[in-house]
């Protein structure tokens, strides 16, 4: 479902769209998972960060949305969480703010890019910051 910026979507407010943010529709983070294979923009807070290193394609950074494991909580944590999240590999985290995962955390953000699966859970993979919007 695309909700209009700062619309509703009856189980919880979503953020306001501010200059700068994000376009005109948005997916919320629970329904990203209908959108694989889409180039979408999904928008909500960032409870949380956290470095997986399951992913077997090194250890990226993932941005948690709408929910918190607890980075002490985490340890070892075989499986993503039951959220949406944007991931940033190593590689493209260079041109990242630094230490962008505390940066990132505790703001609404929208992340752009194509809705893939990860451990079954949807996510974007951003490789740019282009792809991430604050304050939306």
């Amino acid at each position: 479902m695309l909700v209009p910026c700062g619309a509703s979507t009856g189980a919880q407010q979503q953020p306001a769209a501010v200059s700068g943010g994000c376009g005109p529709q948005y997916v919320a983070t629970a329904d990203a998972g209908s959108h694989i294979g889409q180039e979408v923009t999904v928008c909500g807070e960032v409870k949380d960060y956290y470095y997986y290193s399951q992913s077997g394609k090194g250890k990226p950074t993932l941005l948690m949305f709408d929910a918190t494991v607890g980075r002490r909580q985490s340890a070892g944590m075989e499986k993503l969480p039951e959220v949406f999240s944007s991931v940033i590999f190593p590689e493209d985290g260079k041109s990242f703010p630094p230490h962008f995962g505390s940066v990132y955390s505790g703001k609404m953000l929208c992340a752009t890019g194509v809705v893939e699966m990860l451990d079954e859970k949807p996510v974007i993979v951003a490789r740019s910051p282009d792809q991430i919007k604050v304050g939306c």
